[in-house]
């Protein structure tokens, strides 16, 4: 059976989306069920009655007549374009099974989903050629394209592939700046921003996030602006901000026999935040628990991803409490770490004038051209001791070490 949304339904029977919600919730439409916290509706059902219109008078229902005739043109129109989901990713908000995280792609409405949901545990995976593959497959004309955008960057980046990243963000951009629903803009988005987190790039956040106003988008994109907001403070290295969001998220979102892709990631950010801050029986307190989370399933990409962050001590969590599961782990982090560093690089490279502020990047530029941090404070009007610190920083933002790797960024 095939499904649609509570927004979907609502555009189909020209009402509110609010209205299509009490319905599902008086059980007024046979068949929908809830997943997390949408309504999913037979594609086929029928539009239930609404006991108020029957008692209003003709003159009433004649206005509303034409009103819902003038809503319908509208939503004509809106379905000219595909019905993007704006969850970001499923994996984040439909949860899965601890014992048997494959069990939840039976429970999902459609064949577009079950794929997309697929190749995420893919990724978790580190299976990232499934991810590629599945991509290659994906419609700008399916609901779930931007979905698999953002998990598909994200494969890209542990494969060193920087064209596929160029060609995603290139056409999501594209359909952002053309597109003529707000709802499609709001979640095409999010894709530059999930890459500038995860490339560490904080200075490129845009305002909503630094703000944490997360009220522009739809209640189902939560939980992955609430992953983006805690990378972004981590990139910041405002480790206690970090933590006390990550903890809190983690309270909010935790369930018994199941779990997000979100929650795996809030913990292994609470142990680099504890990392960060010296405190290190926490920091393998919550290793533990991250390695519990993922090794039932397979899933070594998250843990690769945050190795560096919290020194060697991954390594000892995976000997204590899963020796059968560390090769695989050890083995990832081998293949994919050079990876995210050149590719760090790279973003950092066609970015580094966006990464940058206008003072940074006039340094850059004289410190390319050869010259010493007393010409270069001559020229900008600034005390050698103000360079050094914005050298340090430039380096930071670049992910380099040396006056020598700026010519690779600076044009």
């Amino acid at each position: 059976m095939d499904y649609i949304s509570a927004k979907q339904a609502a555009e189909k029977w020209n009402t509110h989306v609010r209205v299509v919600q009490e319905h599902c919730k008086a059980g007024r439409i046979p068949g929908a069920k809830r997943l997390e916290r949408a309504w999913m509706i037979p594609s086929d059902a029928e539009k239930p009655e609404d006991l108020r219109r029957t008692r209003r008078n003709s003159g009433q229902v004649s206005r509303q007549a034409e009103t819902a005739s003038a809503k319908g043109v509208q939503s004509a129109a809106k379905q000219s374009e595909p019905a993007y989901l704006t969850c970001v990713l499923l994996s984040a908000v439909i949860p899965m099974p601890k014992e048997n995280p494959d069990a939840v792609l039976s429970t999902l409405p459609d064949d577009g989903q079950r794929s997309q949901y697929a190749a995420e545990l893919a990724y978790l995976r580190g299976d990232f050629d499934a991810v590629k593959s599945y991509f290659a497959g994906v419609s700008k004309e399916d609901a779930t394209y931007l979905c698999a955008a953002d998990i598909t960057i994200c494969a890209a980046m542990a494969t060193r592939d920087y064209t596929l990243f160029k060609q995603i963000t290139q056409s999501v951009k594209k359909l952002e700046q053309h597109t003529r629903s707000s709802d499609t803009r709001l979640a095409a988005s999010l894709v530059p921003v999930l890459a500038a987190v995860c490339m560490n790039a904080p200075h490129m956040a845009p305002t909503w996030l630094r703000n944490s106003d997360f009220t522009a988008f739809p209640i189902d994109a939560r939980p992955m602006l609430v992953f983006m907001q805690i990378k972004y403070l981590q990139s910041m290295k405002e480790q206690n901000g970090m933590l006390a969001a990550a903890q809190t998220a983690r309270n909010l979102y935790r369930r018994e026999d199941a779990f997000t892709l979100v929650d795996i990631y809030l913990t292994c950010f609470c142990a680099c935040a504890y990392y960060a801050l010296g405190q290190m029986d926490q920091t393998q307190d919550y290793l533990h628990q991250s390695v519990e989370l993922c090794a039932d399933g397979g899933f070594v990409s998250p843990l690769g991803e945050y190795t560096t962050w919290v020194g060697g001590l991954l390594e000892i969590a995976l000997k204590k409490s899963n020796p059968a599961f560390e090769q695989a782990v050890l083995a990832h982090i081998e293949g994919t770490l050079k990876n995210w560093l050149f590719f760090h690089n790279e973003y950092a490279k066609d970015n580094a004038s966006l990464l940058l502020t206008t003072k940074e990047y006039q340094l850059a530029v004289l410190l390319k051209e050869g010259k010493t941090y007393e010409q270069a404070a001559s020229q900008l009007c600034l005390s050698v001791g103000r360079i050094r610190n914005l050298v340090s920083v430039i380096y930071e933002k670049l992910g380099i070490s040396k006056k020598a790797d700026i010519k690779r960024f600076v044009y």
